[in-house]
């Protein structure tokens, strides 16, 4: 399952899928040919497959599977061709951005995989209750960057009912972070610790201790009516480090409360729990109304605000 790219994330519904444009043969000078191998750590080749993403707007991939011993080619178009990505069993996926030097018909690339193993734990509140339904990430201590997001190697994997959740790709012998979101929270880390087999043993504790503050409110129109079914966003401002876990290191589950959405009810309320403090901007919209908006400043966590946006035809 993959994420959005350069940047941005892409759909988890996003499939990665064969496609059969490559350069026509005896067309070399209008491709390039890309060649390697996949191996392990260890130096040891694996079987796997190999990615190339093309178009930076209009996203395509083409999947090929290596030989039995690591092996792989393609020819792409270099002048849409930008990113490799790699994937193995038992290892975590690795990319390489692609350089193609003016007039070379080859590009020999030699891409490494670190083995994986899984880690597993429970979302806990602050009373040590399970808690259903969060999204549990990845962090790592190195700050390493993807432009794709597999789930089963950087979540978001979602907790059961009990809170007890499974990621089964994470880097042997890294230090890592989990983060875990659900609204209704704050986000909670387990602490950066060590990708090993005691620590998979062990299992993680993910708390998610604070609630935050809440935002609720009315739409109505001018004459005070109620309004449903109006759009509601909350954004929160000038982030800053909420952005980044308690340990610094960048967490995309510590942005999921910073950006919210619902719809007001039948009788025009709206609320957003969990959000950080700080100062919010929201906005309401509706068909046929002119956009609302204010900006207000939270304090404490646990801080409730009520508020009453206006729509005006």
């Amino acid at each position: 399952m993959m994420h959005r790219v350069d940047s941005k994330l892409i759909s988890s519904a996003f499939v990665i899928f064969l496609i059969s444009t490559f350069p026509t043969p005896g067309r070399a000078s209008d491709s390039v040919e890309i060649k390697g191998i996949l191996r392990s750590s260890n130096g040891s080749p694996v079987q796997g497959d190999v990615t190339i993403v093309s178009g930076r707007r209009n996203v395509q991939t083409a999947n090929v599977k290596t030989g039995l011993g690591g092996e792989f080619l393609v020819r792409v178009d270099p002048s849409s061709a930008w990113l490799l990505v790699a994937k193995a069993e038992n290892h975590v996926s690795a990319e390489r951005v692609l350089r193609f030097v003016s007039g070379a018909s080859s590009l020999d690339l030699r891409i490494v995989l670190e083995p994986a193993i899984t880690i597993c734990g429970q979302v806990i509140d602050g009373e040590g209750m399970g808690v259903s339904n969060a999204e549990v990430y990845v962090a790592y201590a190195d700050g390493r960057k993807r432009r794709f997001f597999f789930s089963d190697e950087m979540g978001p994997v979602v907790a059961d009912e009990s809170g007890t959740f499974c990621v089964p790709r994470v880097a042997l012998g890294s230090r890592f972070e989990l983060q875990a979101w659900v609204p209704g929270y704050l986000p909670g880390t387990s602490g950066v610790l060590t990708a090993n087999a005691a620590t998979a043993q062990a299992g993680v504790l993910v708390p998610l201790v604070s609630r935050g503050a809440t935002v609720r409110g009315r739409i109505v129109d001018a004459t005070g009516v109620p309004i449903s079914g109006a759009d509601v966003r909350l954004r929160v401002l000038a982030l800053g480090g909420k952005g980044k876990s308690p340990s610094g290191l960048d967490s995309r589950a510590y942005w999921r409360p910073a950006l919210q959405r619902t719809r007001s009810g039948p009788d025009g309320t709206f609320v957003f729990a969990g959000v950080p403090g700080g100062r919010i901007r929201i906005v309401a919209t509706k068909d046929g109304f002119q956009a609302s908006r204010l900006e207000r400043r939270l304090g404490l966590d646990d801080e409730v605000l009520e508020e009453t946006l206006v729509l005006l035809r």
